[in-house]
């Protein structure tokens, strides 16, 4: 982020005066009393800044207070001179000695935050109490700009008592006269219900305002009324028409937005080409979300060619600049990225920096580290706990998983099964495949749990749904093995739509006509009769002593063959044994 944008951050009530501004502040004889601050303002207006800057410091020289402001500003802005705040400062004190208000607040700005010079509380609150003084003139002969500014003291309480209410009263007199950062601010306080009673409508009315005199900051939060319908009917055209004129105009978050509307094709076509073009220049403005975002762009090789090395150098970016994703995805890459790559001590740290930021999967990776070992010397099953509670607490699936292991086992917390068991249900609730699986098997079993088989398989059904290949398994053998109760429950589930169960007694069923086929063919019609029971009892709701009368008539076939064949060997033996006494 640059120096400019840290400034607007710190201290928002600080804008600088446009040339427009000075130039409705003076009239033409005023400026023709200095000719080469005339020529240094032409020169500004036509974006010509090198000659702009060496008329203005003719006129600064001579002692020109506006000269010596502008200049400043080219100064602290590099704009046709190198960057150099000191050489800011000395032009804005110069300014400020000579009473222009908006030099003293500058002044006193960098006071306050000891930007390249010594922090001084003190003198801040001396430049700010001048700066009032010098505002509460001009603003109560009706400058516009001067109420502006002596409304942002009040409302930020800088050299004066703080008081909303008055700087209300003075953005209101100055946006009555047209002054688009009055207006802009009007309406912030009527969307917030700062001190007038909250209305859309009105905040809406001082936005477009403030927009049509191209006010930027105006321009991007009147796109974002368009595109939520604050204060109008949603429109996504008007908002991208917005957006796109903030971002022209240099709104540092405006091509972020216009990032995602071409991404999506969100009140415009769709553009991936044109989207990543304003995800660059948000990124190249300092926009933390925008590196981030482009360095998964690299990372996935989505609309430009995949190139990790550009994408961890966007991370790093992001990263330095306090992104929490950007750290856990550098964490990631140094974990589970390219063998050649990996720095278990680099991702850990990555991690851990993250989770400070309350980052939930990063949480939830620096615990598992903690509980692997991994990038540590030694294993810490107490704070991995800690890290997968602090991540559970914000309901991430994996990390309630993790902890309800912890509680079962003991590792890291007191043991407490009745705790497990609840984080179980949770996890398995957010969709852990795991968590599904070991519930299904608990409820089917009766383990640690109320037995109820049907429970059970409904649990194995949703793990199974997410390729979870013990459960199926484990739902095929229940099936062959369960009888008739969980034949019915999977045809219950088929029936509500479970392609996992639809699938699971298609393959039954295919598996019975196979073994019917392989099954040695007798003239008994008893046993065809029980074969063909016993067929319709598993792809059909039969009553339960029907399927009791086939198992009945199945198992008298084959003892009735079975005895047959003794009675024949009797009979055998005793006819040799005649044959024998008689010979």
């Amino acid at each position: 982020m640059s120096d400019k944008h840290k400034r607007d951050h710190a201290s928002r009530f600080l804008r600088f005066f446009s040339v427009r501004r000075m130039i409705q502040r003076k009239n033409q004889n005023d400026f023709r009393k200095d000719d080469e601050f005339v020529k240094g303002i032409e020169s500004l207006e036509i974006r010509d800044y090198k000659t702009a800057v060496e008329h203005l410091e003719v006129a600064a020289k001579l002692g020109n207070k506006d000269a010596q402001y502008i200049l400043a500003a080219c100064f602290e802005q590099g704009k046709g001179v190198s960057q150099d705040s000191h050489q800011a400062i000395k032009w804005y004190r110069k300014s400020a000695e000579q009473g222009l208000p908006i030099g003293q607040l500058m002044l006193a700005w960098y006071y306050e935050n000891g930007q390249s010079i010594t922090q001084s509380i003190s003198k801040a609150n001396k430049w700010y109490r001048k700066a009032a003084n010098s505002l509460q003139i001009e603003a109560e002969q009706g400058d516009a700009q001067a109420q502006y500014l002596l409304g942002n003291l009040y409302r930020y309480g800088k050299g004066v008592d703080k008081n909303l209410n008055e700087a209300a009263r003075l953005y209101r007199s100055s946006a009555i006269q047209d002054n688009d950062d009055a207006q802009y601010v009007l309406g912030t306080f009527y969307l917030n219900g700062i001190c007038v009673e909250r209305n859309e409508f009105k905040a809406f009315e001082w936005f477009k305002k403030a927009a049509l005199q191209e006010n930027k900051e105006a321009e991007y939060v009147l796109g974002k009324c368009y595109a939520h319908g604050l204060g109008v009917l949603e429109d996504k055209r008007a908002a991208f028409y917005w957006y796109r004129k903030a971002a022209r105009h240099g709104h540092p978050n405006a091509p972020y937005n216009l990032f995602h509307i071409y991404k999506n094709g969100d009140g415009t076509a769709k553009n991936e080409g044109k989207a990543v073009k304003w995800l660059l220049l948000s990124a190249m403005q300092g926009d933390t979300d925008a590196m981030y975002e482009l360095g998964l762009c690299y990372a996935n090789g989505n609309a430009v060619c995949m190139d990790m090395e550009k994408a961890v150098e966007w991370f790093k970016e992001a990263a330095q600049h306090g992104n929490n994703s950007a750290w856990y995805r550098l964490g990631e890459y140094w974990m589970y990225g390219n063998e050649a790559n990996r720095d278990e001590s680099a991702a850990f740290r990555c991690f851990g920096i993250a989770a400070c930021g309350r980052h939930a999967e990063a949480q939830f990776q620096f615990g598992l580290c903690l509980e692997q070992g991994r990038g540590v010397l030694t294993k810490n099953k107490t704070e991995a706990a800690r890290m997968f509670r602090k991540a559970a607490d914000q309901r991430h699936p994996e990390a309630i998983y993790h902890l309800s292991k912890c509680y079962e086992s003991g590792a890291g917390v007191q043991k407490n099964k009745k705790e497990a068991k609840d984080l179980l249900h949770e996890a398995g609730n957010l969709g852990v495949a795991d968590a599904q699986y070991e519930l299904g098997i608990m409820y089917y079993n009766g383990i640690n749990l109320h037995k109820s088989r049907v429970e059970g398989i409904m649990w194995l059904l949703k793990a199974a749904g997410q390729k979870h290949e013990k459960a199926r398994e484990a739902l095929s053998r229940c099936i062959e093995l369960g009888g008739t109760e969980i034949q019915n429950a999977l045809k219950m589930f088929a029936s509500r739509g479970s392609v996992v169960a639809q699938e699971i007694v298609k393959e039954y069923n295919e598996k019975c006509v196979l073994r019917e086929e392989d099954e040695p063919q007798t003239n008994s019609i008893v046993q065809t009769r029980g074969c063909l029971i016993r067929r319709r009892a598993y792809t059909e709701s039969v009553p339960e002593e029907q399927t009791c009368l086939a198992k009945l008539i199945h198992s008298f076939s084959c003892h009735f063959g079975v005895l047959m064949v003794v009675v024949m060997m009797i009979l055998a033996a005793y006819s040799l044994t005649l044959f024998l006494r008689f010979v």
